[in-house]
């Protein structure tokens, strides 16, 4: 199903928009769906990124927490 969108748009983004659409001989509506998939990419892959980051610091302070009782490391700073 889709659904109908107004966007307004500044001067100067439209005007680069229709440079490159026009150059990749994309009609407008093709082209701005294109960039708001790829957009949304992005986006996803971030969020996704950041969430790894999240698990793995806390997964390494936790690994670093079970060998510092187990005494497998020693002199380890704090």
């Amino acid at each position: 199903m889709s659904k109908a969108l107004s966007l307004k748009l500044d001067d100067d983004t439209f005007r680069d928009t229709e440079k490159v659409r026009k150059r990749l001989q994309r009609p407008r509506n093709a082209y701005i769906k294109d960039a708001l998939r790829h957009y949304n990419q992005l986006q996803f892959r971030a969020a996704l990124a950041k969430s790894y980051a999240r698990a793995s610091r806390a997964l390494g302070a936790a690994n670093l927490a079970a060998l510092r009782e187990t005494d497998t490391i020693e002199d380890l700073p704090g």
